[in-house]
C-alpha cells in the first residue's frame, strides 16, 4: 500500500469515527438545512386560552437568520436579540437568548416547533401563565391569560 492510500485510508476511518458524533448526512430537503438562512416576517397568529385571534400581517421589518454554527439573530425595529439554537429532534428547537434589546430575554430558552420549506418557515411557541407573567405583567382584566400559542410565519429573503 502506497503512502498515500494509507493516508486516504486513515483520514476514512478516521471520519467514519466521527460520523456518529455529528449525525447523519442531510440532504437538502432535510429541515436543519432548510432552516438556514435569512427569513423575513410575514405573519402572526396567536391562540390565547384556546381562542384563535386574526392574523395579523407583519409590521415592518423584522427578520431573523439562522447559521449553519447554530447561531442566530433576530432583528425587529431598533431591537436586535441573538444567541444560540440546537435542533432537539426533527420538528423542535432550542434557542438560547445571549443577547437582547430585551433584558428579561437574555439568559432565556424557548422550544420552538418548526416547519420549513425552501420558501417558508413556522415557528410555533407555547408559553404558559408562569412564563407570561415572568416577561409581561398582566394588562387585562382577569390578569395573564393561562396558555398562549403563537405562530410566527416568515418568507425566504433573497
Amino acid at each position: 500500500m502506497t503512502h498515500s492510500r494509507r493516508m486516504f485510508t486513515a483520514m476514512a476511518i478516521a471520519l467514519a469515527a466521527l460520523l456518529p458524533m455529528t449525525g447523519q448526512a442531510q440532504s437538502p430537503s432535510d429541515p436543519p438545512h432548510l432552516l438556514i438562512g435569512k427569513w423575513r416576517h410575514d405573519t402572526l397568529l396567536r391562540v390565547i386560552d384556546g381562542t384563535h385571534t386574526a392574523e395579523q400581517p407583519a409590521q415592518g421589518n423584522a427578520s431573523v437568520e439562522f447559521k449553519p454554527d447554530g447561531t442566530w439573530i433576530g432583528t425587529s425595529g431598533t431591537l436586535t436579540s441573538s444567541g444560540k439554537y440546537r435542533w432537539i429532534d426533527k420538528k423542535h428547537i432550542e434557542q438560547k437568548y445571549l443577547e437582547s434589546g430585551v433584558p428579561e430575554l437574555i439568559g432565556s430558552v424557548a422550544t420552538n416547533e418548526v416547519k420549513v420549506t425552501a420558501t417558508r418557515l413556522e415557528m410555533t411557541s407555547t408559553h404558559k401563565r408562569s412564563d407570561i407573567d415572568k416577561y409581561a405583567p398582566p394588562k387585562r382584566a382577569g390578569g395573564a391569560p393561562d396558555n398562549i400559542v403563537v405562530t410566527i410565519s416568515f418568507k425566504r429573503m433573497p
